[in-house]
């Protein structure tokens, strides 16, 4: 099996709860700013005519204090306590920490067109060691991008301005009613986000594309539910990741990997460690999904609690990728259903690899571990390969899934979209098992306890439920169905590595 290597690492069930608890722990103010004989004091923007009211535009004296720092070969560029500066975009330069003083912000501009050329708040290209840090404040702004809510909710502006747009090609680019990124840096090395907040972000929060050895650790961002694409941060085509001890709170995904369409000259996204951080979301809290035919690998996601979001760990290929050794390890799931507008239907764990398109190519999915993970949910976990390109390689271990109805939604299917698989509503209209999966080669089962609870609906059903899987080994799963007549496990087309040894009969429907 691949990863067999970290199986000597998974700590035992038994073991999760006391474990889970340990944090690390992050520093309230950067310690670059104590001064000292070999430490200059920090740049002041006010010193460079910014008016710092947070009503004067504020942008050309603020980059003027960039600039500066830069020129003499680096830096602080710090924002006083007590002011608010509105601002365009800001481009950052090597060498230069731009320090939000706790009680400081940087608000963002209303004006659209004062990000149109770049597309974020802060942007930075092709650059080395950068850094933004301390305890104040981005406000996005994002009722400026925004018509009135109705309703039904938002309508959706165009989600990105400027020229580096993951999705779409040029004559789609810079629409009228698009949206600034926050923090958008390409092709640098060195970058480091730590302890400050973000909130109300009006698009993608934080997007990192072609970076390496990237840090971003202690930071929040606080933006609304009800806003469709404000993501927290998209790690996009990156290298030697480390995300640790952040707070997400977003109406999109909280946490995305990806290897986007638009980025391939910057290879692929591997060597990522997350760890630590607290999510909540109207969709996803941790998203894996390319949205190109580029690979994603190497990735560890571990100590995490997801809470009251639509879909817990959300595993989309729909474009053709390599995506390949992955381990989520230790992590606490808790989902809600949302309004159908939002993708996904309360699955804890959703791992699919579907074409997008009718004879588009399905990609591979293949070394994924899943272990010491604790699921209160309204669905059960969702594994869907295809009988030409299952999924291969996919083990859970130590799981406990709780499944109860919590909320008014409908229920009754398991959700697909993006893509035509499904039809056009993209829904997988079936009953909901504890565990569902179809067309995987190389399924392990070990260890895994599904229990229902609450009112019942009629649309739950078995514990396991398991379609043209191959070289399945199924070891000390418990359960039961969610009503007494129905069998709690169901099996077509099955076959094993070796003897069932599950203490629940299998049953075909």
């Amino acid at each position: 099996m691949v990863l067999e290597a970290f199986r000597s690492r998974l700590i035992n069930r038994r073991q999760f709860a006391g474990q889970l608890s340990a944090a690390i722990s992050i520093a309230a103010t950067s310690p670059l700013l104590g001064q000292s004989a070999d430490r200059p004091s920090p740049w002041d923007p006010i010193a460079f005519g910014a008016c710092g009211d947070g009503r004067a535009n504020d942008t050309d004296a603020l980059q003027r204090t960039i600039d500066a720092c830069a020129a003499k070969g680096g830096g602080i560029v710090a924002l006083p306590a007590g002011h608010a500066f509105l601002s365009g975009t800001l481009i950052l330069r090597p060498h230069v920490e731009f320090h939000l003083t706790g009680g400081s912000r940087l608000l963002a501009s209303p004006n659209r067109d004062d990000f149109r050329t770049l597309g974020a708040l802060f942007f930075a290209k092709d650059s080395a060691d950068i850094h933004v840090s301390g305890t104040g404040t981005i406000d996005g702004n994002f009722p400026a991008f925004f018509p009135p809510k109705g309703p039904e909710g938002y309508s959706v502006p165009q989600p990105f301005l400027g020229p580096y747009d993951p999705l779409y090609d040029s004559s789609f680019r810079n629409p009228p009613d698009g949206r600034p990124r926050m923090i958008l840096f390409v092709n640098c090395r060195g970058v480091k986000l730590e302890s400050f907040t973000i909130r109300d972000s009006p698009t993608w929060t934080i997007h990192t594309v072609g970076c390496e050895d990237l840090h971003i650790s202690g930071i929040s961002i606080l933006n609304s539910l009800d806003v469709p694409n404000c993501d927290g941060i998209d790690i996009d085509h990156c290298r030697q990741v480390r995300i640790e001890g952040c707070n997400i709170v977003a109406g999109d995904d909280c946490l995305v990997l990806k290897a986007s369409r638009n980025f391939g000259e910057y290879g692929p996204s591997e060597g990522i460690t997350v760890t630590n951080c607290t999510l909540e979301s109207s969709s996803a809290g941790i998203k894996i999904e390319t949205e190109g035919p580029y690979p994603l690998r190497s990735a560890v996601i571990s100590n995490c609690s997801i809470v009251r979001s639509n879909r817990g760990i959300s595993f989309l290929n729909r474009d053709g990728a390599t995506v390949e050794d992955l381990l989520f390890t230790d992590l606490i799931i808790e989902t809600k259903m949302r309004a159908i507008k939002w993708w996904g239907s309360g699955e804890p764990i959703a791992v699919s690899s579907l074409p997008r398109t009718a004879g588009g190519s399905a990609g591979t999915v293949r070394g994924i571990q899943f272990a010491n993970i604790q699921c209160r949910s309204e669905s059960g976990i969702y594994l869907r390969g295809m009988p030409a390109a299952p999924l291969r390689d996919i083990s859970f271990r130590g799981v406990e899934l709780s499944i109860a109805k919590t909320t008014p939604v409908d229920g009754g299917f398991y959700d697909m979209r993006p893509g035509d698989a499904f039809g056009k509503s993209g829904l997988d209209k079936r009953d909901t098992a504890g565990f569902f999966a179809a067309d995987v080669d190389g399924l392990r089962l070990d260890d895994i306890n599904v229990q229902w609870s609450g009112t019942i609906p009629s649309y739950y059903g078995a514990a396991f439920e398991l379609h043209s899987c191959s070289n399945v080994l199924m070891d000390e799963l418990t359960g039961q169905a969610a009503h007494a007549k129905q069998a709690p496990m169901l099996l077509k087309k099955v076959s094993y590595a070796k003897n069932l040894t599950s203490p629940c009969s299998p049953a075909s429907p």
